[in-house]
């Protein structure tokens, strides 16, 4: 009778050390699977960081190599401006003025002829008026604006201005300039004049 209880106590511990370790492989598993999980998610985030850093310095560099193009252009095509955007197509014209906007501090001084639409917003805590050349890539889904400033632009009111979506032609020379308690630099055209292209918008 003893041995009969002492065999049952043997196969018991037998069974019970068979199981507990049976579960260790899975375990194991899980961990790894988890572990794979969080490698698949940071590489996926890497990499849509890279992808954008890259579309961004792919826009970056056409810009830059439209702003080389276009000063060849406007040297050819009109000699008493620096960038004549109005002789490049769509998107060149749109490259450069992102790279304008972006980089105003490089063409500080430059003189620019550039047709778009008018627009003109009125800034509620600095008092004032903002006139703007809008201009359009191809697709005309993206739209970018170059402030300009008449020459007479304090004889003026915001009535003698063309109205709002008038396609006008604007020529003006480069100035980079911060409004206050801003660091961020801006590119406007001053000593500008405009010629309508449509009198209707």
């Amino acid at each position: 009778m003893k041995k009969k209880l002492l065999l049952c106590i043997f196969f018991f511990v037998l069974l019970s050390a068979g199981c507990s370790h049976s579960s260790a492989p899975e375990n194991a598993a899980d961990h790894a699977v988890s572990e794979t999980d969080t490698i698949t998610i940071s590489t996926s985030s890497d990499t849509i960081a890279v992808q954008e850093e890259q579309t961004y310095n792919q826009l970056e560099d056409t810009a830059s190599d439209t702003s080389q193009s276009s000063q060849t252009i406007a040297a050819s095509e009109d000699s008493d401006v620096d960038y004549n955007l109005t002789t490049m197509d769509s998107d060149m014209i749109y490259a450069t003025v992102f790279q304008i906007t972006n980089h105003p501090e490089d063409y500080v001084g430059k003189t620019f002829q550039i047709e778009g639409i008018f627009s003109s917003s009125y800034a509620d805590t600095l008092d004032r008026y903002f006139y703007y050349c809008i201009i359009k890539d191809a697709l005309a889904c993206c739209a970018q604006g170059l402030e300009f400033v008449l020459s007479d632009s304090e004889e003026l009111s915001p009535e003698d201005y063309p109205a709002e979506g008038t396609e006008i032609i604007v020529r003006g020379t480069l100035e980079a300039y911060t409004e206050p308690g801003f660091s961020v630099s801006y590119g406007r055209l001053v000593d500008a004049s405009y010629t309508l292209v449509s009198s209707e918008p």
